[in-house]
């Protein structure tokens, strides 16, 4: 159902990697193994952050509209240097809005992203901070209630965190977050067509982290 742009067998793979159109394609893995062959000496904290945000509207007169959303996020950060203030590494999230009018019609969008993603701490405890990231892979569909599509793009987060910590090694609290998807591909039915479609959000999530 998805359409994505294929890296064919003609030419070379390093050639196409080095434009941007491919290159996205190679930002996470890459990501990861700068993160894995640094040595253990530089880094000395993990994290691990669940974030999550569900919200319900409905109003009823003579006709009832309603709409939802829900927002979960996951991100796995590699501490980069030895004051424990910049982190990065990997992001998955979906986002989920249902909208009903006049009783009648229900749209409905929902978007999986996942990308490289970093942070920095304002403070050694890391209670404050301000995160970015760039979801290479960005597959959406969108429902007006009469035709299905499904598009495929890249998205941009952007977040800002007050988390102080609570126990030893978790941190509890939440973020105002910035959410832009962009959808350069887009099928309907067996249709594959070209488009420019954008979807943005701002939401607050709560969130609860591991660190160590």
């Amino acid at each position: 159902m998805f359409h994505f742009d294929p890296i064919g067998i003609e030419g070379s793979l390093w050639v196409k990697a080095l434009s941007f159109k491919y290159f996205k394609y190679f930002l996470g893995p890459i990501v990861i193994v700068i993160i894995a062959a640094m040595p253990s000496t530089l880094y000395a904290a993990l994290s691990i952050e669940l974030d999550g945000f569900l919200s319900t509207d409905n109003f009823k007169n003579s006709e009832t509209t309603a709409d939802s959303k829900s927002v979960y996020s996951l991100d796995f950060l590699a501490n980069l240097d030895n004051k424990k203030q910049f982190y990065a590494g990997f992001h998955v999230g979906q986002v989920a809005v249902t909208e009903t009018l006049a009783s009648t019609t229900t749209t409905t969008f929902s978007s999986l992203d996942m990308g490289p993603f970093i942070a920095y701490m304002f403070d050694q405890k890391g209670s404050f901070s301000l995160s970015l990231g760039y979801n290479v892979k960005s597959t959406g569909t969108y429902n007006d209630g009469t035709n299905l599509a499904a598009g495929s793009g890249t998205s941009v987060l952007a977040s800002f965190g007050v988390m102080p910590a609570f126990g030893e090694n978790f941190y509890l609290g939440f973020k105002l977050n910035y959410y832009a998807a962009t959808y350069t591909k887009e099928v309907v039915t067996t249709t594959a067509s070209d488009i420019s479609y954008t979807r943005t959000l701002v939401y607050p999530t709560f969130g609860l982290a591991w660190r160590y």
